[in-house]
């Protein structure tokens, strides 16, 4: 696949809970040679709009028959229900910011979402966040308690036995921040402009989505 100026690729983070993926994209959005050219996707809900919110921006508003529609066909990479709200990330808004605006897509999902969107032609890639095998060398990355552990070991060895044929890249939790987030960085960056083999369901047929 040649990279298409047009059509960014979106960046998937996956891993285990408490290991620091939401403050690793925060530290990609707020990085000043990249703040611009990334952006999240729109997630939707069936709450009520606040006064102070615009349709689109902040949600996109929908109600809760026309969102269990949507997921019955597969519209959703990942969804959930919060205060009797539901909310998700669509395929759709993952393909707005994508190609409409051309800004790089940056999603932390859980893993059940990764066959919806892996085999859709939004040609996502994917990045593993490994933990080391000690809770030491963790620590010395980001700070987490006995019971996070435990539930950080059992989650990422449920997570690479189903789903480690779905991963584009890993990256070692072993260094420190510094480093991680600079190996991050050059894959966001690199994924976008770099030729590399894909998938050939992406195009076959075309208008797979």
């Amino acid at each position: 696949m040649i990279p298409n100026e047009k059509h960014k690729r979106p960046i998937v983070l996956i891993g285990a809970p408490h290991i620091g993926r939401h403050e690793l994209r925060q530290r990609l959005m707020n990085s000043s040679d990249l703040s611009s050219l990334i952006d999240v996707a729109v997630p939707h809900t069936t709450r009520l709009k606040k006064s102070d919110e615009i349709d689109g921006r902040d949600y996109h508003f929908i109600t809760r028959q026309q969102f269990e529609k949507d997921i019955q066909n597969n519209l959703f990479v990942e969804h959930g229900e919060y205060e009797k709200n539901l909310y998700g990330t669509s395929k759709s808004a993952i393909e707005t910011c994508c190609h409409q605006l051309n800004r790089i897509c940056i999603l932390n999902l859980l893993p059940e979402g990764l066959d919806s969107l892996k085999y859709s032609n939004l040609i996502p890639f994917i990045i593993y966040f490994k933990v080391p095998s000690t809770i030491e060398q963790l620590r010395e990355y980001f700070f987490v308690n006995e019971q996070q552990w435990n539930e950080i070991q059992q989650k990422s060895t449920s997570i690479e036995q189903n789903y480690s044929h779905l991963f584009d890249k890993t990256i070692h939790l072993t260094h420190s921040i510094d480093h991680i987030f600079a190996q991050l960085k050059f894959l966001v960056e690199d994924v976008q402009n770099k030729p590399m083999w894909v998938n050939k369901c992406w195009f076959y047929p075309k208008d797979r989505f």
